[in-house]
């Protein structure tokens, strides 16, 4: 009989005790960021369209930032060129709601693969946890000349000339 009263007093203690990090607060805050990552990660729908020669790859990482002030999506876009010549791409990234509608929009430009070479590119966008990102879609374009850094403007030539931010 000692033995059941032992483990009952020591059951409620460890209730009592995590009943007071719930009412605080503690941990629950941090548990619940990290699933809500992990579900919206699984649930996001990727997809990516690229010019002719182009192969394109989408990989995606959500963590919460700042006390889940935002989340920040970051990725790794990864190009193969198939052409026999160098190419200069703009990727335009578009987080869109489950029904579709844009939420958010970001460009990357001035991004170089050389002929017959796979490269990654990474980024990072800040999104309000109160839109639901279930659909993120890439399209990839063909840059005639340089948008951004010194060769603003200029025609496209070479990859050596590009930085490749």
């Amino acid at each position: 009989m000692k033995g059941r009263w032992l483990v009952i007093v020591a059951l409620l203690g460890m209730v009592l005790l995590l009943s007071s990090c719930v009412d605080q607060n503690l941990p629950q805050t941090i548990i619940k960021a990290k699933v809500e990552a992990i579900k919206i990660q699984a649930e996001i729908q990727k997809s990516i369209s690229t010019p002719q020669g182009i192969e394109g790859e989408m990989a995606l990482k959500v963590t919460e930032f700042a006390n889940n002030e935002a989340w920040k999506y970051t990725w790794k876009l990864t190009f193969k060129n198939n052409r026999k010549k160098p190419v200069l791409l703009t990727a335009e990234i578009q987080f869109q709601d489950k029904d579709g509608f844009e939420i958010d929009y970001v460009s990357k430009h001035d991004l170089c693969v050389n002929a017959n070479e796979e490269k990654p590119f990474t980024g990072s966008w800040f999104i309000n946890p109160s839109e639901e990102v279930s659909r993120i879609y890439v399209k990839v374009i063909s840059q005639n000349y340089y948008i951004y850094g010194e060769l603003g403007g200029q025609e496209f030539r070479e990859c050596n000339q590009v930085s490749n931010k």
